[in-house]
C-alpha cells in the first residue's frame, strides 16, 4: 500500500494511505472489525476473490524481499493488515516493523513473548521465533503467509479459543491431511463456499500453505518461488 503522507506530533503520529473501500481481509473473511461498505454481514468471499488475495499478497511480499537490500521483512502479516480495494485486490499494510524497532536491520535479534495458550502473535509468527533470542528473516514472512493461505481456504481463524481448549489451525489441517491418507482433505475447505470452487486450484493452494508453514525454515520456499507456483496453479502447463 503506497504511503501518501504522514502527520507527526509528539502526541500523535499518523500515516496517510489510499482509502480501502472494503476494509480489511479480517472484516471481509470473518465479519469482524469495521467495514464502511455496509452495516450488514459481508458476503461470503468467493474462491476467485480468495485466490486473488493469495496471489496479490504473494507478489507484494516477494517485492519486499527482492527489491530492498537488506530485504524488507514484514513480520506482522495477518488479515487485519491486508486491505481490499473495490475488486478485492489486496493492499499489504503495516510492513517494515523490524526496521523501525531494530538497530541491526539484517537478521536482527530481539526479545519475543508468546501469546495466550503458547501461541505466537495470533498464530502467524514462525515457531523458531518463540525463544528469548531470535532472528528475523524472509522465512518468517513465508510462515505467516502460509498461515494466511490456510485461513483463506478454511475460513477459520489461525487460532481459535474455546472455553476449555485452543485450536491451532495448522495442527487441525495437518491432522485432516494425515487422516485416511488425506482422502477427506476437502473437509478442510470453508463450507460457506457451498462447494463452489475448483478442486484443481484449492488442493494445491492448501498444500502450498502447509509447505510454507513447515517447522523447518529451510524447507519453506522463497516468496519468488511461491509466486511462480501460484502462476502454475492458475494456468497449469499442458
Amino acid at each position: 500500500m503506497p504511503l501518501k503522507g504522514y502527520y507527526w506530533t509528539p502526541h500523535l503520529q499518523l500515516l496517510i494511505t489510499d482509502y480501502a473501500p472494503h476494509g480489511s481481509l479480517e472484516a471481509r473473511l470473518h465479519g469482524s472489525g469495521s467495514s464502511s461498505s455496509s452495516q450488514s454481514p459481508p458476503m461470503v468471499m468467493t474462491w476467485a476473490e480468495r485466490f486473488r488475495v493469495v496471489s496479490g499478497t504473494a507478489r507484494a511480499l516477494a517485492h519486499l524481499h527482492q527489491a530492498f537490500r537488506p530485504p524488507m521483512i514484514h513480520y506482522n502479516l495477518k488479515p487485519s493488515n491486508i486491505l481490499l480495494d473495490d475488486h478485492c485486490n489486496p493492499m499489504v499494510a503495516d510492513f517494515g516493523l523490524p526496521r523501525l524497532l531494530l538497530h541491526n536491520q539484517h537478521h536482527s535479534r530481539f526479545h519475543f513473548h508468546q501469546g495466550r495458550g503458547g501461541g505466537t502473535a495470533g498464530g502467524y509468527v514462525a515457531p523458531e521465533l518463540a525463544c528469548q533470542s531470535l532472528r528475523v528473516n524472509e522465512k518468517c514472512d513465508i510462515y505467516g503467509f502460509g498461515v494466511l493461505i490456510l485461513e483463506l481456504v478454511t475460513g477459520r481463524r489461525a487460532v481459535e479459543y474455546g472455553d476449555d481448549d485452543v485450536v491451532i489451525l495448522i495442527d487441525q489441517v495437518r491432522v485432516m491431511l494425515d487422516h485416511n491418507g488425506g482422502t477427506n482433505v476437502l473437509d478442510c475447505v470453508d463450507p460457506r463456499m457451498g462447494g463452489d470452487f475448483p478442486e484443481e486450484e484449492v488442493l494445491p493452494v492448501l498444500k502450498l500453505g502447509m509447505v510454507c508453514t513447515s517447522q523447518i525454515p529451510s524447507n519453506r520456499p522463497s516468496m519468488a518461488e511461491v509466486v511462480q507456483i501460484l502462476q502454475v496453479i492458475k494456468a497449469p502447463v499442458g
